[in-house]
């Protein structure tokens, strides 16, 4: 987890998905609901990072549940501030083509 930490923070989003599918892949029968809420969160900065905003809300989503069901503060926290990201991204995203679009206008 620590290397898909460091390699997103960093910017290299192929390194940090790469390690975070070999996580799951490779350790999910003996994965935490907590590792899981993280490997989610994970994966959705991932999405919102590359601009994919049905990507990054399924998996945040999929965070705040295995967070709600934690009732952990922290996760719960990580898991708000991931989905409070992909509405933002949301946002730009309608903005951008409201802005492309209104070039256009006459």
């Amino acid at each position: 987890m620590g290397l898909a930490l460091g390699a997103r923070r960093s910017g290299d989003l192929d390194s940090a998905e790469r390690h975070l599918h070999h996580i799951r892949d490779g350790y999910a029968g003996l994965s935490s609901q907590a590792g899981d809420h993280l490997l989610f969160a994970e994966l959705g900065f991932i999405a919102e990072l590359r601009r994919d905003f049905p990507s990054a809300a399924a998996f945040h989503l999929r965070s705040l549940a295995i967070a709600r069901s934690l009732a952990e503060p922290r996760a719960l926290a990580l898991s708000l501030e991931g989905l409070a990201g992909a509405a933002s991204l949301r946002l730009r995203l309608l903005y951008e083509s409201c802005a492309v679009y209104a070039l256009h206008v006459p």
